[in-house]
């Protein structure tokens, strides 16, 4: 890295956005390292891309600096999709309102397809945005490897389970019965979240949704 003439004297931002998140870790680990050998007189701030939607914490402590105008920060990019989806569909907007009780009056049902790291923190964000007064949180989460990621996140999150009502599907996004599933339900879902980790997949797969729904 050979830093420490160059980021010692002014305020500085290094950035580690590479696709694999070992390399970010362990090079910002070599900054940090190189960093605390000299006397930090300005501040340097690092911003470290991951995927990992529940690992920042960990990230954090292992990666946390004792060193004076030195800060952290992390990129999780599941994390920013879901934010971006939440301002653009938040479960306030579908549930129908009574102003008078300040109580909905309808349940927010939820279809999320995909239960990677980017359908972990969709379906967080929207449970975090989703808890009304008079109604029901509820989701199918479909994903073939459903099974080992619902343990991981209920795990994580027991309490989940207590507030919303949300049911693991494992199967393929091509297979009969998941269409079969879309069309009896169709009707009474409010959002359909597509988030298979593929652009091109989930293109596809809304496609299919599509069509569908206009039959």
């Amino acid at each position: 890295f050979h830093l420490l003439s160059k980021v010692l004297k002014k305020p500085t931002h290094l950035f580690f956005l590479t696709e694999n998140e070992d390399v970010n870790i362990r090079s910002a680990l070599s900054a940090i390292g190189e960093i605390s050998t000299g006397t930090v007189s300005t501040d340097i701030t690092l911003y470290i891309r991951i995927k990992s939607t529940d690992l920042e914490e960990l990230y954090y402590k292992r990666l946390s600096p004792k060193i004076k105008g030195v800060t952290l920060r992390f990129i999780n990019d599941a994390e920013i999709t879901a934010r971006q989806l939440l301002m653009k569909c938040h479960p306030v907007d579908f549930v129908e309102p009574d102003s008078l009780k300040s109580v909905a009056k309808s349940d927010f049902n939820l279809m999320l397809v995909g239960f990677g790291n980017t359908g972990d923190a969709v379906l967080r964000k929207l449970v975090e945005a989703g808890q009304f007064v008079g109604n029901q949180f509820n989701a199918w989460i479909i994903d073939k490897d459903v099974n080992s990621r619902a343990g991981s996140f209920m795990n994580r999150y027991p309490g989940i389970s207590k507030i919303c009502n949300i049911r693991f599907l494992q199967m393929e996004t091509g297979e009969v019965r998941f269409f079969d599933l879309i069309r009896e339900n169709f009707n009474t879902l409010d959002l359909i979240i597509i988030a298979l980790g593929d652009d091109t997949l989930n293109v596809h797969t809304a496609v299919d949704i599509h069509q569908l729904i206009l039959k």
